[in-house]
């Protein structure tokens, strides 16, 4: 399992080049890029458990894979060096600061009364609460959703 952490990494530096290649509108070389992560995946994962690596065909088959698909946009696309662009960066942290505050406040708003009943009553009757609202409230939240 310890390989799989490699996975969030191995994608996000392979997300810039990727977006440039979809800000392109290269949507050919992003299916080769698919496509080979894909057939790395299923046809590396094939061949190392044929070589005996059993349960760590799968995971290295498809860290492989992941690997792939995230150096082959940089064959095709150039990132931009980062830069500071301070009256960009001061409009974004006009509307981030609110934004971020809001967040927050409304996560706490979400969950103060899990903290309260955990703290009050313990682990298990906060496991309890989180169930039984869950079961009560978000499940109908989705269904009148969907409806």
């Amino acid at each position: 399992m310890a390989f799989l952490s490699v996975l969030n990494v191995s994608k996000a530096f392979g997300a810039v080049p990727a977006a440039i290649l979809q800000r392109r509108l290269e949507f050919r070389r992003l299916s080769v890029i698919d496509v080979a992560g894909s057939a790395f995946r299923a046809f590396g994962t094939v061949g190392l458990a044929l070589a005996g690596l059993q349960g760590t065909a799968l995971v290295l088959g498809v860290l492989g894979g992941v690997v792939i698909a995230a150096l082959l946009p940089w064959v095709w696309a150039r990132t931009p060096l980062p830069r500071l662009h301070a009256t960009a960066a001061s409009e974004l942290l006009a509307y981030a600061r609110p934004a971020c505050l809001a967040g927050i406040s409304w996560m706490g708003f979400q969950n103060i009364d899990y903290a309260i009943v955990g703290a009050r009553l313990g682990a298990v009757q906060a496991g309890y609460y989180f169930r039984a609202y869950t079961l009560g409230v978000e499940y109908q939240n989705k269904a009148s959703q969907v409806m």
